[in-house]
């Protein structure tokens, strides 16, 4: 990778953050060089009706609203500290919401089973797997909250699906996740289990907080689709 970045005449980029990463590999001689053009979303993903989500929790949690989040069950994306993040939210609310981790288990999972099956709120951690296209809509519009507390990503493309969902998120306020997310989410440290926890409390008894996330992802959400994003990298190989 170091290697082509050097060689390449122009770059580009997911994030700002990853064109930091790319000058931390190839130089700061390269920074001049890259270009920052941001991925765009799938657009199956937008706002359900109410039966929509009816019908959709009922399927999930039995008709109870619940917390989500979609990826791969790998340590990067902090997975460990959420559930015990879960855990505090749920002993300190009478809210009674369970969280669904959707997506394959992938490398280094044992301890992430065993800190499942060990939680005393295990009963209410829902492991569909991974989901096809033709339900991931309805699963991510059902959403109470989608909570994406990654410690790395490049650009964090759940965070926009569920702003085009219209779904409030939480996120992580470091790496790609504060840049894409910015004004848009719930930025919480990924590090902090105590944040988390704090952020989850606070969507769950506040409809107030609730909507006007929900009014600036929808909003934030224009600034990620294919088009804009094929003009701009049709620019680039134009020049």
């Amino acid at each position: 990778m170091p290697l082509f970045i050097r060689r390449a005449d122009q770059i580009i980029s997911i994030s700002e953050a990853t064109a930091v990463d790319i000058e931390r590999v190839g130089g700061v001689e390269v920074r001049s060089k890259t270009t920052v053009v941001y991925n765009g979303t799938r657009q199956i993903f937008q706002p359900l009706n109410t039966q929509q989500i009816r019908d959709s929790r009922q399927k999930w949690t039995d008709g109870r609203p619940y917390f989500l989040f979609v990826g791969a069950l790998q340590p990067r994306k902090n997975i460990a500290r959420l559930l015990k993040a879960y855990e505090q939210f749920r002993s300190s609310s009478s809210e009674n919401i369970p969280l669904i981790l959707a997506g394959r288990m992938a490398w280094n999972s044992t301890e992430l089973k065993h800190a499942i099956d060990s939680s005393a709120y295990h009963s209410d951690i829902i492991l569909p797997g991974h989901i096809e296209e033709a339900e991931i809509n309805l699963l991510v519009g059902s959403a109470l909250a989608q909570v994406y507390v990654s410690l790395l990503e490049g650009f964090g493309l759940p965070i926009v699906e569920a702003f085009q969902a219209g779904v409030p998120v939480i996120t992580s306020n470091i790496s790609s996740m504060a840049e894409i997310g910015a004004d848009g989410a719930y930025l919480v440290s990924p590090y902090e289990i105590g944040e988390i926890a704090e952020a989850m409390k606070s969507i769950a008894s506040n409809p107030g907080l609730r909507h006007s996330l929900i009014l600036k992802g929808l909003e934030k959400a224009k600034d990620y689709n294919w088009d804009k994003t094929a003009a701009e990298i049709h620019s680039l190989i134009s020049k």
